[in-house]
């Protein structure tokens, strides 16, 4: 989630510290369905509150909404939908990392 709720700026030196070759955001979104599959696989979702997997199931379901050729420029950095949209993104990331620290797992915390 910290990547998540991070600026644009901060987004694109993860994405290089990651050695992708074109900083473009559907690699954070394909990280983080990642780990929502590999969450519900082994059964580790009932380890989270209700309240935060609603927010781990409503950024997967946004960026569902925007994969593929739905709206391209979204994960495009700098673009103005990118920027609009990714303002949506960072607001729940942020509305799940406020919500504290607790004894689930923090599979989410450096995503």
């Amino acid at each position: 989630m910290l990547v998540l709720a991070s600026s644009e700026a901060e987004q694109k030196a993860y994405l290089d510290s990651m050695g992708f070759p074109v900083p473009i955001k559907d690699d954070l979104a394909e990280d983080f369905s990642i780990l929502v599959e590999v969450l519900d696989a082994n059964g580790r979702a009932s380890a989270f509150s209700a309240e935060r997997l609603e927010i781990i199931n409503r950024i997967n379901c946004f960026f569902g909404e925007k994969s593929g050729t739905a709206d391209p420029d979204f994960w495009q950095m700098g673009t103005a939908s990118c920027i609009a949209g990714w303002e949506e993104v960072r607001a729940m990331a942020k509305a799940y990392l406020a919500l504290g620290v607790t004894d689930e797992p923090e599979i989410f915390a450096a995503q």
